[in-house]
């Protein structure tokens, strides 16, 4: 289920009743038990597109095309094109660790503002 609509400005009908039902099931394990609130804050999720948090919070170490000797924490990756959406997203140019990266709830927050805030502060933790 995603939790945010991918692509689109509106929720269709259908949207709104797949989403009230990715909700409902998101409180709930495979067991039908409710889940506890960091059962439900480690749910993945899917990206919040326009977001670009995890493009720019951290630092990369891998090369990249337009950072041959990698990327500096707090720096907005070339990569990310005006509305923040990554430009290699499908291409095998992108790198593992962006790769691999998961949207979460306790990463991404509500806002982008959260997920910057959350991944700046990790970022700052270990250095």
């Amino acid at each position: 289920c995603a939790r945010y609509p991918s692509h689109s400005t509106g929720y269709a009908a259908s949207q709104i009743q797949q989403l009230s039902q990715c909700t409902l099931a998101a409180h709930f394990n495979m067991l039908g038990k409710p889940m506890s609130h960091s059962e439900q804050l480690s749910q993945t999720m899917s990206c919040r597109i326009g977001c670009g948090a995890c493009c720019i919070a951290p630092s990369i170490s891998s090369t990249l095309p337009l950072h041959p000797h990698g990327k500096a924490a707090g720096v907005r990756c070339l990569h990310l094109d005006a509305k923040n959406t990554c430009r290699l997203f499908l291409s095998p140019s992108r790198p593992l660790i962006c790769q691999s990266f998961q949207a979460t709830l306790e990463v991404c927050g509500d806002t982008a503002a959260e997920a910057l805030a959350t991944l700046t502060d990790w970022e700052t933790r270990t250095k």
